[in-house]
């Protein structure tokens, strides 16, 4: 499969196509036909000095994604071959970034159906940027009350947050498989 490659940390000059060899899912994974791959300012920073996070080069960087379902592994019953789906990749240790390539291995447990209203470039800008938003308005309305709001632990971000029983049972920001719903910190929910 073709992917884009930094041989090693620095310059955006350094980023160049190659034919890596295309991923197979294990047990509990799946792998996607990447479709967009969102870019971020994290990547740009890991292609300068990757080290720093404890990447080792030659990498395949980006932390976004949205394709299509190709095939599951063993035990993965919530997702088929032919789902359109969008996600946001373990943003440290070895399974992190990889989605500058036509396909991508991810835990089935981090996927999440993309939604028919998006387009798989939209999708691919959400996960990252979309969770780091939502994370940033939860913690810090949840720390100052701040607000108007029949819940004050959460002012009018609460109107602005979709609520849960709005949404497919899988978190609309995949973030490491799991999701905070408003006014509710101390249990997750998928």
């Amino acid at each position: 499969m073709r992917a884009m490659v930094t041989p090693q940390f620095g310059g955006p000059d350094l980023f160049e196509e190659r034919d890596v060899e295309r991923p197979r899912p294990g047990a509990g994974e799946v792998l996607v036909r990447v479709v967009a791959a969102g870019t971020n300012p994290v990547d740009a920073k890991l292609r300068a000095n990757g080290s720093s996070a404890g990447l080792e080069a030659p990498i395949i960087l980006g932390a976004d994604i949205s394709g299509v379902v190709e095939e599951v592994g063993p035990g993965v019953t919530d997702l088929a071959p032919g789902d359109e789906v969008y996600y946001t990749l373990e943003v440290f240790g070895p399974r992190s970034n990889g989605s500058y390539a036509e396909y991508h291995v991810a835990k089935a447990d981090i996927v999440a159906k993309k939604p028919a209203s998006l387009s798989h470039e939209e999708a691919a800008a959400v996960p990252l940027a979309g969770g780091t938003a939502y994370e940033a308005i939860s913690e810090e309305t949840h720390r100052t009350g701040w607000g108007n709001d029949p819940d004050p632990r959460w002012g009018w971000w609460s109107r602005v947050i979709r609520r849960p029983d709005r949404q497919s049972s899988r978190c609309p920001y995949p973030r490491h498989g799991e999701c905070r719903q408003p006014g509710h910190l101390e249990r997750t929910w998928r």
